[in-house]
């Protein structure tokens, strides 16, 4: 792609060519003002996004974060919109290293260009991916890697604000950006025109957005071979993720005949240029032996490129598999890297396990603070058990200890009325001696009824059980 150097000459020539006489000035002159406003707003040459440099600065839910967007009113502006996931990834940079604050208003290292100041987890606008029907993407500036989280549409995360301000070379990606935007606030009849223009001028991403419309019935009535043709035209032009999405409608036979070799190749090849959602479906196939045989090394493969993609639920699941010692030699400490990663990135069932690492010293340290914070991340992200146990936790000056007789309370009388992960956690704690006598025969009787139930953090303590 072509771009200008200077986005202040080709704002005035793009703008010159809209607009006649004292308009074009003025509006040159608000374009110029707000890229040189470099304490709002900055301008990314690379692809022609104007962003606000700090985001709204409080939890939000999606639908907030949408609105806070659309509303905003910023140096001459109002066409702000939530980014795309892929729109957040390219201004994240390994390398830059921006002190900053993030998450409650702790200190953190940002990786971000443009000296942008996010403040939390950024909302992004994908939200319409076949894995998250009822969720979106967000995205954080302080891992170590790209990772990215999938969260409920009531969860609180950040909203950071982008617009196409027109300095970007090649009308058919300014189409297919602004065609996105539309068709992620539900505005379809306007949308639909512009991803068609973009699709048909060789813009994949586009493709892919319109076979989503006749596959959803958005504003269109469904069509699902059209949207068949359209996913494959975007995977053929070499975008990941309508391999993907093409993938899925072989997988269960929507607008094609179901065929689960032809998924699989789909997925493969998705899952080599580099879609995180195709390498975690690999991953989920290897492991329950869905369509092939049954390999718990290959699963584990598979979900290492899912989560170094930034599939978090990829990660939590990696966790497991070490800590259980499944399809990869038992590592308590590689375990605890990837729960840490699942649990920073919002997936609360990678919290309980690490929560537990830091309790009993495995994998890490003992440090009763740092477990009664991964229980009030996991209390955060919705799950009622983890507030329960935040109850048990005593705080002297700055020392944070757990009440184990208390929790053990708590333990016994979520198992009576069905809780499995309580059943668990009180059966560890008889392994352990914590808070009661040490019995393993109760011990191995409490998590053997938990993992019966469902709970795999239950069936990995019990594998540890002579």
């Amino acid at each position: 792609m072509h771009l200008l150097r200077n986005p202040s000459i080709l704002l005035l020539v793009v703008t010159a060519l809209l607009t006649t006489g004292a308009e074009a000035l003025a509006q040159t002159a608000r374009d110029k003002a707000a890229i040189e406003a470099s304490a709002e707003v900055w301008a990314d040459q690379e692809t022609g996004l104007m962003w606000t440099k700090k985001d709204n600065g409080s939890d939000v839910t999606w639908q907030q974060a949408a609105d806070f967007c659309r509303n905003l009113q910023l140096v001459g502006h109002s066409d702000w919109r939530l980014p795309a996931l892929d729109e957040l990834q390219r201004v994240y940079d390994s390398n830059v290293n921006v002190p900053g604050h993030c998450c409650g208003g702790k200190d953190a290292t940002l990786h971000v260009k443009g000296n942008m100041q996010p403040s939390g987890w950024e909302w992004s606008n994908w939200k319409e991916n076949i894995s998250l029907e009822n969720g979106a993407w967000a995205f954080s500036f302080t891992m170590a890697s790209t990772l990215h989280s999938r969260a409920g549409l009531s969860h609180f995360h950040h909203a950071m604000c982008v617009r196409e301000p027109g300095i970007m070379d090649g009308p058919s990606l300014g189409t297919s950006q602004r065609a996105h935007a539309l068709y992620i606030q539900g505005r379809y009849s306007e949308a639909n025109p512009l991803l068609d223009q973009a699709c048909t001028a060789g813009r994949p991403e586009a493709c892919r957005d319109l076979g989503y419309m006749y596959a959803n019935g958005d504003g269109v009535e469904i069509d699902l071979r059209r949207a068949v043709a359209l996913f494959s035209e975007a995977c053929t032009a070499g975008y990941a993720n309508g391999c993907t999405a093409l993938a899925y409608r072989y997988e269960v036979g929507d607008g094609v005949v179901k065929d689960e070799h032809r998924a699989f190749a789909l997925y493969s090849k998705a899952c080599s240029a580099g879609d995180s959602v195709s390498c975690n479906s690999l991953g989920i196939k290897y492991q329950d032996g869905v369509g092939v045989r049954k390999d718990l090394s290959q699963a584990a493969a598979y979900f290492s490129k899912a989560c170094d993609a930034g599939e978090s639920s990829a990660c939590a699941v990696l966790g497991d598999m070490y800590e259980k010692g499944d399809g990869v030699q038992m590592d308590s400490s590689r375990a605890g890297t990837y729960f840490v990663r699942a649990c920073d990135a919002g997936e609360g069932t990678a919290c309980w396990p690490l929560a537990y690492m830091y309790l009993d010293g495995e994998g890490f340290p003992k440090n009763a603070s740092r477990a009664e914070l991964y229980f009030l991340n996991d209390c955060d992200e919705g799950d009622k058990r983890a507030c329960d146990v935040l109850s048990a936790f005593d705080q002297s000056g700055n020392v944070v200890s757990m009440n184990y007789s208390r929790a053990n309370a708590i333990f016994a009388k979520g198992c009576d009325t069905g809780t499995a992960l309580f059943c668990s956690a009180l059966g560890w704690n008889y392994r352990n001696g914590s808070g009661v006598g040490q019995d393993i025969e109760r011990a191995r009787e409490l998590l053997r009824k938990g993992c019966a139930m469902k709970d795999y953090w239950g069936c990995g303590q019990l594998k540890k059980i002579p």
